[in-house]
């Protein structure tokens, strides 16, 4: 049996977005995946999930955590047995084109061959169906995951910006649980909830009334 890590990378401009790609690796056939790999001996789960992140999509510092181990005898058919681990993986979509990054990405994998990322591409998060495997469903548990961790604390704010509007931020909550608020409740339940920072010198001028920004109290770390 072999275990692997599978990053589910979600991003956000407008809609929340899962990044998916298409490799030249033989389990997936071509097919629209999550990135992914079998760990080494030597290194531990998240140190795998940082590499895959970096050899596959060519990316570094990607706030993640550690989801859920997927390990259904079916999940690889009939080939070796495969248990999986999840990561949430999060991205501030405007600051990478990641898309065009990735494209005919090379890299050696655990066989010591050559593989190729065919191509990267962002879909909407809540569309997600008739991936290979099992990724449909890892990729709908990460979305739950992700719904969850708003109700107890700041990790989906790093799909944004440093900085963002309170606007933003209600967009991106309306995105993911697929509701309507009230802005004016809205503005009060998250700077409380989140004790956001307004950033005093830092605003936009427009139709004779200030926009602010905010941020969160401190920096997140790495994990998230």
């Amino acid at each position: 049996m072999y275990v692997s890590v599978d990053c589910v990378l979600f991003g956000y401009d407008k809609e929340l977005s899962i990044f998916l790609i298409r490799r030249t690796n033989p389990y997936f056939k071509n097919k629209w995946s999550l990135p992914g790999s079998i760990i080494f001996e030597d290194e531990s789960l998240e140190s795998a999930a940082e590499r895959t992140i970096y050899e596959l999509l060519g990316l570094s510092g990607v706030k993640m955590k550690q989801v859920q181990a997927f390990g259904d005898p079916g999940r690889t058919f009939n080939k070796p047995r495969i248990l999986t681990v999840a990561y949430l993986c999060l991205l501030d979509r405007s600051k990478h084109n990641l898309e065009v990054k990735v494209k005919n990405r090379t890299f050696i994998s655990q066989t010591n061959e050559e593989e190729i990322i065919l191509e990267g591409r962002w879909f909407p998060a809540i569309q997600i169906s008739n991936l290979p495997q099992d990724h449909s469903e890892i990729a709908r548990f990460s979305l739950n995951f992700l719904k969850e961790s708003f109700k107890g604390g700041s990790t989906g704010l790093a799909l944004l910006p440093d900085k963002f509007q309170i606007k933003e931020l209600q967009k991106l909550y309306e995105s993911i649980f697929c509701t309507n608020y009230d802005p004016s409740n809205f503005r009060k339940k998250m700077i409380k909830e989140h004790q956001l920072v307004e950033w005093k010198n830092d605003t936009i001028q427009g139709r004779g009334k200030k926009t602010k920004f905010y941020s969160l109290p401190r920096i997140p770390s790495k994990s998230i």
